[in-house]
């Protein structure tokens, strides 16, 4: 579930495409806030990790960020160990 998308990315194609236009984006930065990070062990080789980073990149000119959460789901015994990631933006207000 893609942070800047309404769709969900299902295939490799859906993938590839979503994250070639984020990183097509000026002045891209990715920082993780690590005092967020949860991680919840959920089998043998499986965790459910957590937490909030933000995104920041610039739009017409402005330089805007975007604090946001996310979810993986990954299995380390598997061979693409990422068993699903979802990441929304934090709303700004609850009304």
């Amino acid at each position: 579930m893609p942070t800047f998308s309404p769709h969900a990315a299902k295939t490799k194609e859906d993938l590839r495409g979503y994250f070639t236009q984020l990183y097509s984006r000026e002045e891209l930065h990715v920082k993780l806030h690590e005092n967020t990070l949860d991680c919840l062990q959920a089998g043998e080789q499986s965790y459910v990790v957590s937490g909030i980073y933000e995104f920041k990149f610039s739009v017409d000119g402005t330089l805007l960020t975007f604090p946001s959460r996310f979810t993986f789901v990954i299995d380390l015994g598997q061979e693409s160990p990422i068993q699903h990631h979802h990441s929304s933006q934090i709303p700004r207000t609850l009304a």
